[in-house]
């Protein structure tokens, strides 16, 4: 499989190098996974680029050729992201990249620890605190056919639910994407004149519980405690009459063509307490009826830590819930809320028991499965190794018939379900709001990025900018 890319003349960095053929292979070797192109370097998902074979240039480096491996195919080879980060800034720090493994893993961490001066997007950092401000300025070199309109674009932090209404009411803020929300917080900023408010969602973001099955290997423990949890009776009591749609496939949300319903047959998350104590019973568990389980073997189950990202009310509120549901089984939950700067190491560690997340993604999916479960996936938080599953979610992306991917994803997914592995909860709803002078500054479901995605449109209306 080839793919070939041509690069605008116009193309370039803000500072006026080109982008061409040595930002492709920075970004290839970045992301490949393989120790001959970085040194622990450890990208997220090496999708698409683990089986890249080259990456060749011509045209001054504007034409660039992408081989990948025989007998690789892709599905959804259209997805890979070309370019990342400028390999000249990387060369002119000193680093050669392109030699050296251990200089690419140092490059790769100075950008990830360096205020960005660099871009070729519409706009330019001028001042970044992390987890605190960003502000952005029009980048003068942008190519693109849209210009931004605004003098600045300025994005704050503001974990407290309570202070967006008075901000905007202030003209502190004028909009904003938070990650999360609660419907007393969504009506009372609907009550606020001038202001555009919308909730909805695509699935492309979901809320979902996974176990760390070294700390829990039973996989009959597993299943019974997934039936315990209610879902429907947590839905209703987080979000009320706003209702996300449930989620009962990993990989497919209801609204897709591809959708299965693999979770309903399971019992899983109907709260279904009887249910649960029979699972319990027939494995040779015992207590489960007096608020004490006891294994087969006669050892008291140990207390379950169920982690949470620390300031996300939905979460916590469900980890509190658990403990009711789980305690109807004789299992003791203990809430374990993560700092928002550790979410990402506590996964990596395994350093729970239970733990509810969220898995942020795009109506792409053929890499989903294999990123999610594959034995040596490092987004496998839990440890799930299947030589099964490790197999068709290696086959889901080694399609050229989109269907016959979609038709292995969901086979992969039920066998996920009869590990007792990963429960799925809800899509995330997606809450924005906007003063309504300003234009273009809307949700998108599908990204990560949400109302971030077309930032170079955003601006005033033409009466408001008079």
């Amino acid at each position: 499989m080839t793919v070939v890319y041509r690069i605008r003349d116009e193309a370039v960095w803000n500072d006026g190098e080109p982008v061409d053929v040595d930002d492709a292979i920075y970004t290839w070797y970045s992301l490949s996974g393989n120790e001959e192109h970085c040194t622990d370097c450890n990208p997220a998902s090496t999708n698409l680029y683990q089986d890249i074979e080259s990456i060749e240039g011509s045209d001054n480096g504007k034409t660039i050729t992408v081989t990948y491996r025989a007998g690789y195919r892709n599905p959804e080879w259209y997805a890979l992201g070309l370019i990342s980060f400028p390999a000249h800034v990387a060369e002119a720090q000193g680093f050669a990249w392109q030699n050296d493994p251990e200089a690419m893993a140092a490059s790769s961490e100075y950008f990830m620890e360096t205020v960005p001066e660099w871009s070729n997007g519409p706009y330019l950092v001028e001042t970044w605190l992390a987890d605190e401000r960003q502000e952005l300025v029009p980048n003068p070199s942008w190519y693109g056919e849209v210009q931004p309109t605004l003098d600045r674009l300025i994005k704050i932090v503001m974990p407290d639910q309570s202070a967006w209404v008075p901000a905007v009411e202030n003209n502190e803020i004028h909009g904003g994407a938070p990650a999360s929300f609660t419907p007393d917080g969504y009506e009372r900023m609907d009550r606020v004149q001038g202001v555009q408010v919308a909730v909805g969602s695509a699935g492309a973001v979901w809320e979902h519980v996974d176990v760390n099955l070294e700390a829990i290997p039973d996989v009959e423990l597993r299943k019974a405690i997934f039936t315990a949890i209610d879902i429907a009776d947590a839905r209703q009591r987080i979000f009320g009459t706003l209702e996300p749609p449930f989620r009962t496939n990993h990989i497919f949300s209801q609204n897709s063509p591809y959708h299965e319903d693999h979770l309903t047959p399971t019992g899983y998350g109907t709260g279904s307490v009887d249910a649960a104590r029979e699972i319990l019973q027939n494995a040779g568990y015992t207590g489960y009826d007096t608020g004490n389980l006891v294994d087969p073997e006669g050892n008291e189950v140990p207390d379950l830590r169920f982690a949470f990202l620390q300031g996300n009310e939905n979460r916590a509120t469900f980890t509190e819930l658990a403990i009711s549901y789980l305690s109807e089984i004789g299992i003791t939950v203990v809430p374990t809320p993560i700092p928002a700067d550790q979410l990402g190491t506590v996964l990596a560690n395994a350093d729970y028991d239970l733990v509810i997340f969220g898995w942020s993604g795009s109506p792409l999916f053929a890499g989903s499965a294999n990123q999610f479960y594959h034995s040596e996936s490092l987004s496998n938080f839990g440890h799930l190794n299947d030589p099964v599953v490790d197999e068709l979610v290696e086959q889901v992306q080694n399609q050229t018939d989109i269907a016959e991917s979609a038709a292995l994803a969901n086979q992969a997914v039920s066998l996920v379900l009869e590990h007792a592995y990963v429960l799925p909860l809800w899509d995330s709803l997606n809450f924005m709001f906007v003063k309504d002078e300003y234009v273009n500054i809307r949700d998108n479901h599908n990204t990560s990025l949400r109302s971030l995605y077309n930032s170079e449109e955003w601006g005033l209306l033409a009466s408001a900018a008079q």
